[in-house]
């Protein structure tokens, strides 16, 4: 009966993406029922037990989860050439990173059929190809999160107004003990017109700045000529270069050089400090994710200072100003 169920609901989905003229408004079943199937495959895998030879529906089954799998897969990148420029690229480069994880279950899954000893399934290579299909799951989530900021409105705005209300939201945002660690860098008055959505942009400087107040130790220390305090955490907005720049420094525990391209990345924590602070590793994946829908980029710098134990490290947003208005 499970069988009959997954034939008609993949046969239905075949259909429906084969005949609709809307193929972009079917997108978000579509990913969610590869996120359901993901999660069925992934509870069948648990339930296997290691060390004991697989049984003939246990192949059969971990087969057909291959097909179906590759099935979505290849739907979604279908999918993509219907839909709108934006939407297309974020499907399409959501379908590339899921092949990877898919081509490794797969790959187990021969392995396990074609053994010419015993189909039996080590405790190894259960959790790799777990392992692999929570990557997939990952994907699927981050797919459905990009589609549904791809929808969100992007409207000129006037920088100084968005600067305005960014420093009343940081303060709204902060936890009081916290705010005599955030300084203010001069702002240059722009009347600039950045075509923004305000409310996502100061959430992702908002999570900048949350992320800043917890790497940065409680300690404020002391410019060695001046005796002046440092900034702990330092926030400038400025226009360069037909470009709307925010930066969110701070002084802490820095990133490690060689995980750098990781950090975006969803649920990813920097092996400096995952044990030491807690979080999700969901925050700086949400920034880019924003950032992005701004067709803007976000990158980082981190280096150590003299005659300190702590790193200065800045993340930076540039969104491209609309240089055909003037506020």
């Amino acid at each position: 009966m499970k069988k009959l169920f997954l034939f008609i609901r993949i046969t239905f989905m075949n259909i429906d993406l084969e005949g609709s003229e809307e193929s972009a408004s079917i997108s978000f079943p579509i990913i969610n029922h590869f996120g359901d199937y993901v999660e069925e495959a992934s509870h069948f895998l648990a339930n296997i037990k290691p060390n004991q030879p697989l049984s003939d529906f246990e192949i059969a089954k971990l087969n057909e989860f291959s097909a179906s799998l590759n099935n979505y897969n290849a739907k979604l990148r279908e999918l993509s050439k219907k839909s709108p420029a934006n939407q297309a690229k974020v499907m399409g480069e959501h379908a590339h990173s899921i092949a990877s994880p898919l081509f490794v279950f797969q790959n187990y899954i021969k392995f396990l059929k074609f053994n010419q000893f015993e189909q039996r399934s080590s405790v190894e290579e259960i959790e790799a190809m777990r392992n692999s299909l929570g990557l997939i799951s990952g994907f699927i989530k981050k797919l459905d999160s990009a589609l549904k900021l791809e929808s969100i409105p992007i409207i000129p705005t006037n920088i100084q107004l968005f600067w305005r209300e960014l420093y009343q939201s940081i303060y709204g945002f902060v936890s009081t003990d916290k705010l005599n660690k955030i300084w203010w860098g001069e702002f240059n008055n722009s009347s600039k017109i950045c075509p923004m959505n305000k409310e996502l942009l100061i959430e992702a400087v908002s999570l900048l700045t949350e992320n800043a107040v917890k790497y940065s130790p409680d300690i404020v220390e002391e410019e060695p000529l001046s005796g002046l305090p440092i900034p702990l955490i330092l926030i400038k907005c400025q226009v360069i270069n037909n470009h709307f720049q925010i930066e969110v420094s701070n002084r802490g525990y820095g990133i490690p050089e060689d995980e750098g391209h990781a950090i975006y990345r969803p649920n990813y924590r920097a092996t400096n400090t995952k044990d030491i602070i807690a979080g999700t590793g969901l925050g700086l994946s949400r920034v880019k994710d924003i950032v992005d829908i701004h067709n803007g980029k976000i990158s980082h710098s981190d280096k150590r200072q003299p005659r300190s134990v702590y790193h200065l490290t800045t993340f930076t947003i540039q969104i491209p100003i609309d240089i055909n208005f003037e506020g």
